[in-house]
C-alpha cells in the first residue's frame, strides 16, 4: 500500500445494488428524479418500468447506450437535450424527460 494512501470514508451510507433493485426496494421513488448514466439497454428499460417518479436525466451516448423511445414509451416526452463535452466521434448529451401523465393527472402544460 502506498504510504501516503487515505483511507475513503464515504460521508453517506452507500447501498450497492443496480437501478431496477434499488427502485424496488424504495417504491419507485416517486419524489426524486431518475438520473441513469450511460446505462446498458437492459438496465435502463428496467429502471424505467420500476420508475414511479415524473422526471427522467439521462446521459446517453447515441446508439451506444440506452436512451429514453418515445415510441416505445409515449407516456414520456423529452423536455431538455444538453450536448455535452466530447471527443470527436462520440455523441454524448443530457436530456431530460418529463412524464405525461402523473398519478392520474395531466401535465402541467395542458397534456399536449
Amino acid at each position: 500500500m502506498c504510504p501516503i494512501h487515505v483511507p475513503h470514508v464515504p460521508h453517506v451510507r452507500v447501498q450497492v445494488c443496480d437501478g431496477p433493485e434499488f427502485l424496488a426496494r424504495h417504491g419507485g421513488c416517486p419524489d426524486r428524479a431518475l438520473l441513469l448514466c450511460w446505462a446498458r439497454h437492459d438496465m435502463g428499460e428496467a429502471s424505467l418500468a420500476a420508475y414511479r417518479g415524473d422526471t427522467v436525466v439521462a446521459v446517453v451516448n447515441t446508439g451506444a447506450t440506452w436512451e429514453l423511445d418515445s415510441r416505445k414509451h409515449p407516456e414520456w416526452r423529452q423536455v431538455r437535450r444538453v450536448p455535452l463535452p466530447q471527443w470527436r466521434g462520440i455523441h454524448d448529451d443530457l436530456r431530460v424527460y418529463r412524464r405525461r401523465v402523473m398519478a392520474g393527472r395531466k401535465e402541467e402544460d395542458g397534456g399536449n
